[in-house]
């Protein structure tokens, strides 16, 4: 066990205590302010704020003291450098055994601290990548929470070389998104009718609708059963298709949700031991009731209680989107990432408790990061599928380095090898193998 002596307790400090100790290194911590607590205890110590013992790990927190307030303001970052690794919170002159303060730098990076100042959003709402610190000093790609954990562990093994930590494994979870269960098929009359006189400038695709429609051919994006197949065996650690079943709207346009062969799908999948998450539309973002009305519309199709979901377009407002979430009994969520560029929103690849600034207090939902999504590449890079493997094995070898959480973000349509996505098959392919 680790003792860690701190003037003052708060729910802050004791939340990022709790996250970097017992949820990433699997060792349990404890916070004292009692001096005489920390003299006498005869296992790791651990002082933040003051220099009164020799043996022990001091870390100093900067005169911010963010960890202390209960407000959000915006933070003098002192931002700093240890072997070209960017640091927050630095000292300028070394007075403890880390040169920054890792709790407080690693508190405003995960809780988004940045995304309650910031009120520049795109056109749907969403903070932009550009107007983060990562973006804006070139580590958006790199999981720079989960390099301060190794400066910290080494700095704390070279005081107490006896302590071991429970390293990290590297994992892979698989997630797919399905905004459009089937191209064609569960569409209805009107809606194919509007897709015939689309597809006129499109031959190839109104053929492949006519055929499908009269049961020649399967439908494109009906593509669960190769990507079981072609997951079978692999290295990954869980796989989740997280479904929208939202009424249609502009940016809302799955099939409806009792269409039957929806729920085979869904059925099949769940014979392959995948989980079933929401996928919350476009509208039920800022609509609590429209929210519960789809969960409960999944539950009953799934028969099963779910606990999992990703937004539509990647939505996330803080903290509201969490506290709807939280209301309906979610207990993990995989939206934390950026549409528009790949990499660590929150500078980690791990999973951790959502902490609510609004509220100052933790909460009963795990956010499980996202690292990279096809429609990043596809639309908004506009890479080819070769250069997207390039990026994609860039991504998975900085998560590897550091025996981290990879969670990859496909749509099933991106698996149909269609007009939109043609090769894009073998960029999952080629992903598998890296893995």
């Amino acid at each position: 066990m680790i003792l860690l002596y701190s003037h003052n307790n708060s729910p802050r400090l004791q939340y990022i205590i709790d996250v970097i100790f017992n949820q990433w290194l699997n060792i349990n911590c404890k916070i004292t302010t009692d001096k005489q607590a920390l003299e006498t205890f005869q296992g790791v110590r651990i002082s933040y704020g003051e220099n009164f013992s020799n043996n022990q790990i001091i870390i100093i927190p900067k005169n911010t003291e963010i960890l202390f307030d209960n407000t959000i303001k915006k933070q003098d970052l002192q931002k700093g450098k240890i072997d070209e690794i960017i640091t927050l919170f630095h000292q300028e002159k070394k007075s403890g055994d880390l040169p920054f303060d890792i709790f407080a730098a690693t508190f405003w990076m995960i809780t988004r601290y940045e995304e309650y100042l910031e009120q520049k959003r795109d056109a749907h709402g969403r903070f932009l990548a550009e107007n983060s610190f990562a973006y804006q000093n070139n580590i958006a790609q790199k999981p720079i929470v989960n390099y301060w954990l190794a400066i910290f562990k080494q700095t704390v093994q070279k005081k107490y070389p006896q302590l071991r930590f429970n390293e990290q494994t590297f994992q892979y979870i698989d997630t797919v998104d399905v905004d459009n269960a089937f191209a064609f098929k569960g569409k209805g009359f009107a809606r194919n009718l509007g897709g015939v006189l689309r597809d006129v400038k499109s031959p190839e695709w109104l053929k492949k609708r006519i055929n499908v429609l009269l049961g020649k051919e399967p439908d494109p994006f009906d593509t669960y059963e190769w990507h079981i197949e072609v997951t079978r065996n692999k290295n990954i650690t869980k796989q989740i298709y997280f479904f929208l079943v939202g009424n249609y709207t502009a940016y809302d346009k799955n099939v409806p949700f009792d269409y039957p062969l929806l729920k085979k799908r869904i059925q099949f999948l769940q014979k392959h031991n995948v989980e079933i998450g929401l996928h919350p539309s476009y509208l039920s973002n800022e609509n609590g009731h429209q929210l519960q009305i789809e969960k409960e519309r999944l539950e009953l199709i799934a028969e099963t209680q779910i606990v999992s979901s990703r937004q539509h377009f990647l939505k996330l407002t803080l903290p509201q989107t969490y506290e709807n979430l939280l209301r309906l009994g979610i207990k993990n969520d995989y939206t934390l990432g950026y549409a528009e560029l790949p990499g660590f929103r929150a500078g980690v690849c791990l999973p951790f408790t959502f902490f609510n600034l609004k509220k100052n207090k933790p909460e009963e939902l795990k956010i499980f990061p996202l690292t990279a999504m096809d429609a990043t590449f596809r639309y908004y890079l506009k890479l080819t599928p070769k250069q997207a493997i390039s990026e994609y094995q860039k991504l998975i070898d900085e998560v590897k380095k550091i025996n981290g959480t990879f969670i990859c973000l496909w749509h099933n349509d991106a698996f149909s090898n269609t007009e939109n996505w043609k090769n894009w098959q073998q960029v999952y392919l080629a992903i598998l193998n890296m893995l």
